[in-house]
């Protein structure tokens, strides 16, 4: 009875260390495919961009190249909703983001795998976020 109870402990030791090492190559194994995928992915990728809206009222957004043709466009994104990714060719664009009384633009060189995020917060303030992928 002894010897069942010592070997009952050192098993239950012992047991999460063994479980934890085929665990961790598989994570390590699956980051290596994620990676090497994103890389895939990103050959000749449009660039791109999302807007969130946490502000009061609800936010368009025009995306224009240099000369003003207009390429994307998001019609009144409501209250606290997320756009779709809106791609477009590479090159200078100007996004404008737009409410019935505000309005900001924001003019950018994008390359190809480049990504946008953009947020705007209750007072009209924009925070971006640009992704570079290479």
């Amino acid at each position: 009875m002894k010897n069942l109870l010592k070997s009952v402990m050192l098993i239950t030791l012992f047991l999460p260390f063994f479980g934890c090492e085929s665990e961790s190559f598989e994570i390590a194994e699956e980051a290596i495919i994620q990676d090497s995928e994103t890389t895939e992915l990103c050959a000749n990728q449009k660039p791109q961009v999302q807007l969130t809206n946490n502000c009061n009222l609800p936010v368009s957004l025009k995306i224009q190249d240099q000369n003003g043709i207009l390429l994307e466009f998001v019609e009144e994104l409501p209250i606290g909703g997320i756009s779709e990714w809106k791609p477009f060719n590479p090159g200078t664009v100007v996004l404008t983001i737009f409410t019935t009384s505000s309005t900001k633009e924001i003019t950018m060189n994008f390359n190809y795998c480049n990504s946008l995020e953009i947020g705007i917060d209750e007072n009209f303030q924009l925070s971006t976020n640009l992704i570079t992928e290479l």
